[in-house]
């Protein structure tokens, strides 16, 4: 049956087993196969996992995101709780790349000291900016791999941490309130604002002011590019193409679907018409303030 491989690696990634997929397959279908059949078609793609997995990388990323997930793995006829480490890159381009999975029982500074070293083996010479979260121990990992990489903690993993200790009631103030200090244009601003959520917050929930205006991004070693809002919002007509005419006779009133054109992340890196698209709005004029803030260690 055409596709029939294409459709148990699709069931397989969802979740299921060989025996659901087996009797799934027979009741849709009609046909009876196998488990170990339905074994052979995932294990052939083991090998395109581990190229994958070994792939040669770019020599620089500007941005690279680090965080492990939990993450329930069906494994020996059980299920378990297992780390999944995660390295998410923007490359030169402005476009994401997942660089590598890896999984552990437990997410510690150790093995994230391993997954940045396999990064290098495979090619990336140097991160600008690593965002992690507050993992003790992590930011003296990237150091010792990365000795130029600024490291940057993870705007929603600080608010997270300093809503633990509010009350629930006053967290959705709390966390406007923090809001204009790490979203200040430069050190000065995040200060004032910092005296300003003192005075407002300073008595209910007192704590190390400075630090967490250092943390929150009273030192942002970029400025924020400025996103340019396309023209009458996201589903403005601009961006649904012509509008279909108006149903004739007996024709169905209701709109037809309408086709969306092909965006930009969905075509190969190589593609000659990727090439001709303008980059997205909010990554308008980040190159140059890269270029200023990195100099020859940006490529782009």
């Amino acid at each position: 049956m055409a596709g029939l491989d294409d459709k148990i690696l699709g069931l397989y990634a969802g979740g299921m087993t060989t025996r659901d997929i087996s009797a799934h397959l027979s009741e849709l279908y009609g046909v009876e196969i196998g488990r170990d059949t339905i074994s052979r078609v995932t294990d052939a793609i083991l090998e395109d996992v581990a190229a994958w997995r070994s792939r040669p990388l770019d020599s620089v990323y500007p941005i690279v995101y680090f965080d492990a997930l939990r993450v329930k793995v069906r494994e020996d006829r059980s299920v378990q709780n297992r780390a999944c480490y995660l390295a998410l890159g923007v490359t030169c381009d402005g476009e994401r790349e997942a660089l590598g999975i890896w999984w552990q029982d437990t997410e510690g500074a150790k093995f994230w000291l391993a997954v940045l070293n396999d990064l290098r083996r495979r090619g990336v010479g140097d991160v600008l900016i690593a965002c992690v979260d507050g993992l003790k121990g992590f930011p003296e990992a990237i150091e010792a791999t990365f000795p130029q990489a600024w490291v940057q903690t993870c705007i929603v993993h600080l608010i997270r941490a300093c809503l633990r200790y509010v009350n629930c009631r006053d967290k959705r103030k709390v966390a406007a309130a923090l809001k204009p200090i790490y979203t200040a244009a430069n050190a000065d601003a995040a200060l004032s604002e910092l005296e300003r959520f003192d005075s407002q917050w300073g008595a209910r929930y007192p704590g190390d002011r400075r630090r967490l205006a250092h943390q929150l991004g009273a030192r942002h070693p970029i400025p924020r590019a400025t996103r340019r809002a396309a023209p009458g919002g996201l589903h403005h007509q601009h961006h649904r193409g012509t509008a279909p005419p108006d149903p004739q006779g007996d024709q169905d009133p209701r709109a037809l679907p309408r086709r969306a054109s092909r965006h930009r992340a969905h075509l190969p890196r190589h593609h000659p018409r990727r090439q001709q698209m303008a980059p997205p709005p909010h990554l308008v004029g980040t190159p140059r303030r890269a270029e200023i803030h990195f100099g020859d260690r940006y490529p782009g």
